[in-house]
């Protein structure tokens, strides 16, 4: 009996978390100060109007509550923000049951007049 009770408070704290997400990336070049604009989303297949260099690969996982669509493309557009990127392309979410998962390739775009900075070396 004691454990049935155990186990059913444990089960109403888990029901009742809101939920978070965890960010990961692979960071390619050196990060650039943030642009101070909103990070541009290019999903699947859809390609931006201009050049772009790579800066980072990213990926999003929310959980419970944060395991849809929003709130895991807002985390990987807020890393993007934080790491100086303009836009954000190939971005693909996957929705599971009590997970999402998302990832995209960081990009800034590609002027005459500017060069990429160089890629990190491992």
């Amino acid at each position: 009996m004691k454990r049935f009770l155990v186990l059913a408070g444990m089960m109403g704290t888990l029901m009742g978390c809101g939920g978070y997400t965890e960010v990961h990336e692979i960071v390619l070049r050196q990060p650039q100060p943030p642009t101070g604009r909103d990070v541009q989303l290019y999903v699947g297949n859809q390609s931006p109007p201009q050049p772009f260099y790579e800066m980072a690969l990213l990926q999003a996982i929310g959980f419970d509550g944060d395991s849809n669509v929003e709130d895991v493309t807002e985390a990987l557009r807020e890393r993007g923000r934080q790491l100086g990127c303009h836009a954000l392309v190939r971005v693909r979410v996957e929705l599971g049951y009590a997970m999402a998962h998302g990832y995209g390739v960081c990009v800034r775009w590609a002027t005459p007049q500017a060069r990429p900075p160089a890629p990190i070396s491992g």
